[in-house]
């Protein structure tokens, strides 16, 4: 079934003008559809969003039931291939509001609701939803819990995932803070980005890396 023949047989969520205008200048995912981030008046952000001619919402990640309405669509982004799949449940759980010693960064940390602790982390930097946005996103590594995703499990290995997730955040934080004061800052925002990635590399932060990637993207505003 094409995307446009889905949107047909679904409720269908016809994207305003102003988003529609901006989503022809982008490049198509595959024939006739673009897979977009979209960011809601509340700050609430889904990925994996399909939308067929640049125009319709057809499902999120598969679901074909749009847990939104289009006014309350307030940016979209087309998002690159092998971009990460937000989780259900994603906050800010620390950031710099950006000073001398130090340029303006935000971490999100998150997991779906099946899931125990954190399986994903992203750091945005410069403002949210600026043209050119750049985020560096890891897939924390919980491959050493065999229940990590796994709700009714006892209570204390519950918490041992959780820990380890709260840990993951606080290392790379850290390790990057470290990286930070050592680097040559000839462009702040680059060099912020070069020491959030660098830690990556670094043995302390190793254990909880399974996999990461940079996206780049040109948020198309709702004004």
């Amino acid at each position: 079934m094409s995307w446009y023949e889905k949107s047909k047989r679904h409720s269908v969520h016809l994207l305003s003008n102003s988003l529609v205008k901006g989503l022809t200048k982008q490049p198509e995912t595959g024939m006739g559809y673009q897979t977009c981030f979209v960011r809601l008046n509340n700050g609430k952000e889904y990925s994996r969003v399909h939308v067929a001619n640049c125009s319709v919402i057809t499902d999120i990640n598969g679901l074909l039931k749009i847990p939104f309405s289009i006014s309350e669509i307030n940016m979209i982004a087309v998002a690159s291939k092998d971009t990460a799949v937000l989780p259900e449940n994603w906050d800010v759980v620390k950031e710099c509001s950006g000073r001398q010693c130090c340029p303006k960064w935000k971490l999100w940390s998150g997991a779906n609701d099946w899931e125990t602790g954190v399986t994903l982390m992203a750091v945005v930097f410069g403002r949210d939803g600026g043209p050119g946005e750049k985020r560096l996103w890891v897939e924390v590594d919980n491959s050493q819990f065999s229940t990590a995703n796994n709700n009714d499990q006892p209570k204390e290995v519950l918490e041992e995932v959780q820990t380890w997730g709260k840990k993951a955040v606080d290392t790379w934080v850290k390790v990057t803070e470290r990286i930070f004061k050592t680097i040559e800052k000839d462009d702040w925002e680059a060099s912020i980005c070069d020491a959030f990635k660098d830690a990556l590399k670094d043995d302390e932060m190793k254990p909880f890396v399974s996999k990461w990637g940079i996206d780049v993207l040109e948020w198309i505003s709702d004004k």
